[in-house]
């Protein structure tokens, strides 16, 4: 759902709740994790002090059960909605906690090879961002702008004609537009479809984000 101008918050708990977080574990135990991140971005007229880039993350959360979703939400949109410009964002693949910090080790070990033993308070938070989810845990965001020469619509009805339905998980809304979440699916045949149709305006390497992050509350009625 595209937001008007008038609009002043985004809200994605309560779809994101509903349709796609799982904490559910299997027979292991080994708990689920997922990623949020709160991101001031210099693009929101936000200066982002000590950034070397056009964003910076002001605070993570990794919630691996709903006692502690429910506890980070009520502080999440707290700091966005007392910090002018802060957005909470997260990644809609949950992550195995053993898969991550399997990664955690890989990436030590390549500190410890090349002796750079600075910045390590961000080996956990770049662990969990860059381990790659489980295929069948894997979640996919297409990120569809109001000016977009195509609209969301157009998106699901393609993947209608295409008998793939099934990918839609479903779509959280953005400030210009919305992100459409979907299990993984042929990006070949979808970049070919978008080409023919829209003449290369745009490339399902452009919309199509994984791994990635999505919207999950913004406060900009401050």
């Amino acid at each position: 759902m595209a937001l008007t101008k008038t609009d002043m918050i985004v809200d994605n708990f309560e779809a994101f709740e509903k349709c796609i977080m799982n904490f559910q574990t299997d027979d292991s135990g080994d708990p689920y994790i997922y990623q949020i991140d709160l991101i001031e971005r210099k693009k929101d007229g936000v200066d982002c002090i000590g950034s070397k880039n056009s964003s910076r993350r002001v605070a993570s959360f990794y919630p691996e059960d709903i006692e502690q979703w429910q506890k980070y939400k009520n502080r999440i949109k707290e700091m966005c909605t007392s910090r002018p410009g802060l957005r909470a964002y997260i990644n809609p693949s949950r992550k195995k906690a053993s898969k991550v910090l399997l990664h955690l080790n890989t990436l030590i070990a390549k500190r410890l090879y090349d002796k750079a033993y600075t910045g390590l308070s961000k080996l956990y938070p770049s662990a969990i961002a860059s381990c790659k989810p489980y295929k069948q845990d894997a979640l996919w965001v297409l990120d569809v702008d109001a000016d977009d020469p195509f609209s969301s619509d157009d998106i699901l009805e393609y993947f209608e004609s295409e008998g793939l339905s099934s990918v839609i998980v479903t779509s959280l809304s953005s400030k210009s537009g919305c992100h459409i979440i979907t299990k993984a699916f042929d990006r070949h045949k979808f970049d070919e479809w978008l080409n023919n149709k829209w003449g290369g305006k745009k490339t399902g390497e452009s919309i199509v984000h994984i791994n990635s992050l999505t919207n999950l509350y913004i406060n900009t009625g401050i």
